[in-house]
C-alpha cells in the first residue's frame, strides 16, 4: 500500500481488489467529483453513488446481454470485420506494383472500433474506415480532453473554474459535437432499430431518463468502447510482431478451424472461437481516502505472474489441453517456462474489465469483437516487422490519461489467403 498524495493510497495487492471494487467496496472517490457544471446529468462511469449506479446500469446490462449480441450486434460486427479485411486487402494490392505495402495498425484499429461503435450506439455515422482514419479530429479532441481530466482530478475543485476558460473548455466540447452528431441524427430518423440509444432512452419506462442522460452516457459508450478495443488489438499486434513463433502458433490455429472468416457466422464459429487456446490465451484507512487497486503495477506483480514483462500466452493455457493440428493431448515443452512447477499464475490478479458491480458493461460484446477481428485478420493477412524500425518505441509511446495514447505502429503487410 502506497500513498501517492496527501488523501491517496495506491495498491497493487490482489487481495485488496474485491474490498475496493466489489459488491459492498468502497464509492469513488474524489477524483471523480465536480466533473461536470452542477445541475448537468453525469455519464454511468462517473457515477459515485452505488445505489444510483446500480439502478442507470440496468439498461446497459439489457443493452448487453447474450440475447442483444447475437440478435442486433454480431450483424454489425461481421459486417465492420468484412470491411476492414476489405481495406487491409487494398492496401496489399500494392506490393503488384512492387512497392511495399505499409499499413498503420494503430491507425486501422482506432478506425475500426469507432466506427462499430458508432453502429451500435447510435446506428451509425463515423465511417473512418472509409476515409482511412479520423479526418474531424474527434480522436484528437477526446485526448486532449481525458488529459486535462487526469489531471484535474487530483484538484476536482478546479473543474470550476476550468470550465470558465474558454480555450481549456474547447477540446471537450469540440469532441461532444462531433461525438453527437450521429446522435442528432438518430433523433431525427426516429428509427426503431435496437441500437444502444433505443436502450439508453428506455421508453418504456415509468420514468425514462432525460435526453441530456442519455446524451451524456452516449458519449460514454463510444469512448469506453472504442479505446479500450483499440489498445488491446494494437498491443497484441505489437507483441505479435516481437514474437513471430507466436504469430505463426496463432495463424495455425486460425487456418485449423476457419476457411473462408469474413463469412456470415453461426453461433458454432462464435463457439470455435471461444475454445481456440492461443486466441484466448491490515490497516484502517480513514473515511474520504481515495483508495485505488493500481491495475498496472498489479497485472506486473511478478508475486502473482511469473516473468511479467515476457509475452508469454501460453501462461493462460491449462497444464495439458489438446494439439490442435494432431488432435491429442501433449504437455507444454520442457523449455517453456511456464511448465516450471515454481512458474506463478494467479488469475485473480487479472481484471482486464475491472471487477464488481461496476465492471465493464460491455465485456461480452469487447471479447466477441477482439476474437471476430483476430481471427479474420489473421486468416487473411500477415504484418511483418520493418525494416530498421524500433518497435519498442510503439510501447513507449504510451500515455495513460482515463484513455490511453497510442503512437503509430506501422507494419508491412501481405496477403495470406
Amino acid at each position: 500500500m502506497v500513498r501517492v498524495g496527501p488523501n491517496e493510497l495506491s495498491t497493487n495487492r490482489a487481495d485488496c481488489t474485491q474490498p475496493i471494487l466489489g459488491t459492498g467496496g468502497l464509492v469513488k472517490g474524489e477524483c471523480w467529483y465536480n466533473r461536470v457544471p452542477p445541475g448537468t446529468p453525469t455519464s454511468l462511469v462517473s457515477i459515485r453513488m452505488p445505489a444510483v449506479h446500480k439502478s442507470r446500469r440496468r439498461v446497459w446490462d439489457l443493452a448487453f446481454s447474450a440475447t442483444t449480441i447475437r440478435d442486433y450486434w454480431k450483424w454489425h460486427l461481421m459486417r465492420r470485420v468484412g470491411q476492414l479485411v476489405e481495406h487491409l486487402g487494398l492496401i496489399t494490392e500494392q506490393e503488384k506494383s512492387g512497392a511495399k505495402a505499409v499499413v498503420d495498425l494503430n491507425n486501422w484499429m482506432s478506425s475500426f472500433t469507432y466506427d462499430i461503435m458508432g453502429d451500435i450506439t447510435f446506428g451509425g455515422g463515423f465511417e473512418m474506415m472509409k476515409t482511412g482514419g479520423d479526418t474531424t479530429g474527434m480522436t484528437e479532441a477526446l485526448q486532449g480532453f481525458n488529459t486535462q481530466h487526469a489531471i484535474l482530478a487530483h484538484i476536482p475543485w478546479a473543474h470550476t473554474y476550468v470550465r470558465l476558460i474558454p480555450f481549456a473548455a474547447a477540446a471537450g466540447k469540440r469532441f461532444a459535437e462531433i461525438a453527437l452528431a450521429p446522435l442528432i441524427t438518430r433523433i431525427t430518423e426516429g428509427t426503431q432499430v435496437k441500437d444502444l440509444f433505443w436502450f439508453l432512452a428506455d421508453e418504456e419506462s415509468p420514468e425514462p431518463p432525460s435526453r441530456a442522460t442519455v446524451k451524456a452516457d452516449g458519449i460514454m459508450a463510444i469512448v469506453a468502447g472504442s479505446d479500450t478495443t483499440a489498445t488491446t488489438l494494437t498491443a497484441m499486434w505489437y507483441f505479435l510482431l516481437r514474437n513471430p513463433e507466436i504469430m505463426q502458433r496463432l495463424e495455425e490455429e486460425v487456418d485449423s478451424h476457419f476457411t473462408e472468416v469474413t463469412d456470415p457466422w453461426g453461433e458454432d464459429a462464435v463457439q470455435k472461437m471461444s475454445t481456440m487456446m492461443w486466441l484466448n490465451s491490515i490497516i484502517c484507512i480513514p473515511e474520504g481516502t481515495q483508495v485505488t487497486s493500481h491495475t498496472y503495477s498489479l497485472q506486473r506483480n511478478p508475486l502473482y505472474f511469473s516473468l511479467p514483462d515476457v509475452f508469454l500466452p501460453q501462461r493462460w493455457h491449462p497444464r495439458e489441453f489438446v494439439d490442435f493440428n494432431t488432435d491429442r493431448k501433449f504437455h507444454q515443452h520442457r523449455d517453456d517456462p511456464t511448465s516450471n512447477p515454481g512458474f506463478n499464475h494467479d488469475p485473480t490478479a487479472f481484471h482486464p474489465f475491472s471487477t464488481g458491480p461496476a465492471n465493464c458493461a460491455g465485456r461480452a460484446f469487447a471479447i466477441l469483437e477482439l476474437r471476430a477481428v483476430v481471427c479474420a485478420v489473421v486468416w487473411r493477412f500477415r504484418f511483418l516487422p520493418l525494416p530498421g524500425v524500433r518497435l519498442e518505441e510503439w510501447e513507449e509511446s504510451l500515455e495513460d490519461y482515463f484513455i490511453v495514447r497510442r503512437g503509430r505502429l506501422d507494419a508491412a503487410v501481405e496477403c495470406r489467403h
